[in-house]
């Protein structure tokens, strides 16, 4: 039975909106929030389908050398060394050093 479909594609749009942003809260409902400043420590989270059962899931600490905003989605550049990497706040966790 052919039949005709009308989309109305700003309601698309908008339910398309609604559902982002209800899977945005939903990931970061569990975030402690935290900012990030130049000198503090952090760890670096590793990829864990990549590890074994016995490493360590970060690595660090590394020194924040630049905080950088928007544009650029909460990045910050650490020191390694010989070389500074720039990475997303998503794959860092702030550094606290463990006290005796």
């Amino acid at each position: 039975m052919p039949t005709t479909y009308l989309e109305n594609w700003a309601a698309i749009q908008h339910r398309k909106h609604e559902v982002t942003n209800e899977a945005n809260k939903q990931e970061n409902k569990h975030r402690i929030p935290h900012e990030y400043h130049v000198g503090y420590k952090i760890l670096i989270c590793k990829q864990i389908n990549k590890l074994g059962k016995l490493q360590c899931p970060t690595q660090g600490p590394f020194v924040i050398f630049n905080v950088q905003d928007l544009p650029f989605n909460g990045t910050v550049v650490i020191d390694k060394g010989s070389y500074k990497e720039k990475i997303n706040i998503h794959r860092i966790l702030p550094f606290f050093p463990q006290s005796s």
